[in-house]
């Protein structure tokens, strides 16, 4: 039994390293497209985009060794979890590195959460309802930047290793986070501002109330007083309630976008 542990956490912070070798190459990826638009207006363009080249090459090599090494778990996943490894084609072009990489992300974050079930048992309400966080989560992660998709992901790792507080922590910046991209000073402007912009009806209470109590209870975990812990339940509340406003952020920044598309046609006119 003592031996299978120590296999289930070797295999867990290996998972770890990968999801961290992941971000860490896309992030580069992401910081080589910019560079890549601003260099074409550059005067030593050529050299430059040969340079961003040559790095983008080296990346996709390197996504390819982080490829191989998720690959390699495949027996050791099977054995512990009973489960077939997903199976990714190496890439050859950056966009291609990127799309594997988010996927092996992905990947690699239901398996940690499926590792921390069985080092530390959850019930199976609690799972479902993970399993549920993690699905939406997914589906919305297209429609705005990576940073929400990895900080809610982190989140619900921690709740599956039990740290509740750590769980309640990184959720409530997001919260945060989300809300101060809303015009407003307060959250009752906040909220005007959203129903002015049909994101959210003028009639429905309930989701004004969960606006408000979303936010200050974000805010609550945020106090500067060392008492305040987090339950399972706060934590679980909380997820909960930051899924739902980052699906009301991704109505309002795509509310925006069309908006902006219908300036540009009114002045081509």
């Amino acid at each position: 039994m003592k031996y299978v542990k120590e296999k289930i956490s070797g295999l867990l912070r290996k998972f770890e390293s990968i999801k961290a070798n992941v971000w860490q190459v896309y992030g580069t990826l992401e910081e080589l497209g910019k560079l890549r638009i601003r260099a074409q207006q550059s005067l030593d363009r050529h050299y430059l985009m040969d340079e961003i080249e040559k790095l983008e090459k080296a990346k996709v090599k390197e996504t390819q060794m982080i490829l191989e090494e998720y690959h390699s778990t495949s027996s050791d996943v099977y054995s512990l979890l009973n489960m077939s490894l997903s199976y990714f084609s190496p890439p050859k072009t950056t966009e291609e590195a990127k799309g594997i990489l988010r996927r092996i992300a992905i990947e690699c974050d239901a398996l940690i959460g499926a590792l921390n079930v069985l080092i530390t048992p959850l019930s199976p309400e609690e799972v479902d309802r993970l399993n549920q966080l993690r699905s939406e989560v997914k589906k919305l992660s297209s429609k705005l930047e990576i940073g929400y998709e990895k900080n809610l992901n982190e989140a619900i790792n921690e709740y599956e290793k039990g740290h509740y507080l750590a769980s309640a922590l990184i959720t409530g910046r997001v919260i945060i986070y989300i809300l101060d991209q809303v015009e407003g000073g307060t959250e009752e402007e906040k909220i005007k501002f959203l129903q002015d912009h049909n994101v959210i009806p003028r009639g429905r209470k309930d989701i004004k109330e969960f606006i408000m109590k979303a936010s200050r209870k974000a805010r609550h975990f945020f106090a500067h007083d060392i008492k305040i812990f987090a339950t399972a339940s706060d934590a679980l509340s909380l997820l909960g309630d930051c899924v739902k406003l980052v699906e009301i952020l991704a109505k309002l920044k795509n509310s925006s976008q069309k908006t902006s598309l219908q300036y540009r046609h009114m002045f081509k006119r």
